[in-house]
């Protein structure tokens, strides 16, 4: 599909002409009623065509094709982080809770998706002609039997498997949460727009099997948009209720709520866009969307920095302090601070000019890939910070010096507190063990 920022502002371009002819005509007095149907008729002709232009082939075609492009190419930067991890020689065993290494299964499974893919659709589409609604629901066929069948041999099973039971937690989550439900409901967040993507292959896919026109569908495919593009962030809100129903520290409150309130910022920008497509329009809601969706991103990108990555730490009276150990060379924290804040306005690519001679599914592709591997960039550094702070944990529980300039420079308990999120925050009288998901 175009991308939004375009929709929006064509939209209240037209619209608001469309206003303006209104307007002067009813001024006009003798033809008033004459004016004012011809406006009606001119409104409801325009809201049709933005949505057939909305829903053309050359539209939902792209964002069907895109969905497995991006998640093979997530697969694969994960593959690129655990290698980093090996080569940085991190203990990350321990905060992921994982027994054996997961690089073969990784690059395994991401090489035999592309390969799948590659095949499926240059078969079914290119060479037999069939849609690309037939050839991408066929790949999704295929993946499900695969998924299904007994183990063959491949390498990673225990991995899979591991891997099926985190995301059955981050679904259906307990009364408490682990760091690897964390990261991956992190991850989930990046894949919003693929998420929304999905939305688009359904209601197509749903579309040529009924034989319904899409183009009537269109309010309910972009609720169902909304609601896919929303449900990331929804899992983290959640994970973070539940572990600020888990502590009874009113300092260890702060840090969750204000998580909470990160990720609902995200939510107008979404829902703004989806109210414009459904005919809910303002002329300023463009400039309002794009303010909200400034304030997500400023928001989350001090998060990432001060939180996730523990760069900067805070103390209970309201010191900064830079963390004095580092597991990794200095430049890399320089790098991904300014990658990050760059991919992190990825969504205004739009709006520059250096990307303005490209098509806007094409623009779209790219964004969905900038933010994966922005994504990739930011685990390397929220796992690195996690050692750090489950490391001086374990310290302190057996009894050793907590050492002042440990984590985030300051004192190691409220560094710990500060830091980012929690390994694991369980409710009072629960028997987990922090950091280990429940077999």
């Amino acid at each position: 599909m175009a991308h939004i920022w375009w929709q929006l502002l064509e939209l209240a371009e037209q619209q608001q002409r469309t206003r303006m002819l209104s307007d002067v005509t009813a001024s006009a007095g003798s033809v008033t009623a004459s004016a004012s149907g011809q406006a009606t008729k001119a409104t409801s002709t325009l809201s049709l065509k933005w949505k057939m232009a909305l829903w053309e082939k050359n539209s939902i075609e792209p964002a069907m094709l895109r969905v497995p492009i991006v998640m093979i190419v997530f697969l694969f930067l994960w593959a690129a982080n655990v290698w980093l991890f090996e080569r940085a020689r991190l203990q990350y065993y321990g905060v992921l809770s994982i027994k054996t290494v997961p690089l073969t299964f990784s690059l395994v499974t991401a090489s035999v998706l592309a390969t799948t893919y590659a095949v499926n659709m240059t078969l079914f589409s290119n060479m037999l002609g069939m849609s690309v609604e037939t050839g991408v629901c066929l790949f999704y066929i295929l993946l499900l039997i695969v998924n299904f069948l007994p183990s063959i041999g491949l390498p990673g099973q225990e991995t899979k498997n591991s891997f099926l039971r985190l995301v059955r937690l981050v679904f259906f989550p307990s009364t408490s949460i682990s760091f690897p439900e964390v990261l991956l409901a992190d991850a989930f967040t990046s894949l919003s727009k693929v998420f929304k993507d999905i939305g688009v292959t359904a209601i197509a896919i749903y579309a040529q099997m009924s034989g319904t026109n899409i183009v009537t569908m269109h309010d309910e495919g972009m609720l169902l948009v909304a609601v896919l593009a929303s449900l990331p962030y929804w899992l983290r809100i959640r994970q973070c209720w539940i572990q600020l129903d888990g502590t009874s520290d009113m300092m260890a409150k702060v840090p969750i709520t204000l998580n909470l309130i990160k990720y609902f910022s995200a939510f107008p920008p979404i829902w703004l866009a989806a109210a414009a497509s459904l005919g809910y329009f303002h002329p300023d809601l463009p400039t309002i969307t794009a303010a909200m969706a400034t304030i997500n991103s400023l928001y989350s990108y001090l998060w990432d920095v001060c939180m996730d990555w523990g760069i900067f730490s805070f103390t209970r009276d309201g010191r900064c302090f830079l963390r004095q150990r580092m597991l990794l060379p200095m430049w890399f924290y320089a790098l991904a601070a300014v990658v990050n804040l760059l991919l992190r306005f990825s969504w205004a690519a739009n709006r520059v000019s250096f990307f303005s001679h490209l098509h806007a599914s094409h623009l779209v592709l790219m964004v969905e890939l900038a933010e994966v591997f922005r994504r990739a960039m930011w685990n390397v550094l929220r796992v690195e910070w996690e050692i750090l702070v489950q490391e001086e944990r374990s310290r302190k529980a057996l009894g050793g010096s907590g050492g002042s300039g440990m984590v985030g420079g300051g004192i190691v308990e409220e560094a710990k507190l500060l830091g980012g999120d929690f390994p694991r925050i369980a409710k009072q009288g629960s028997s987990s063990k922090l950091g280990v998901i429940e077999k």
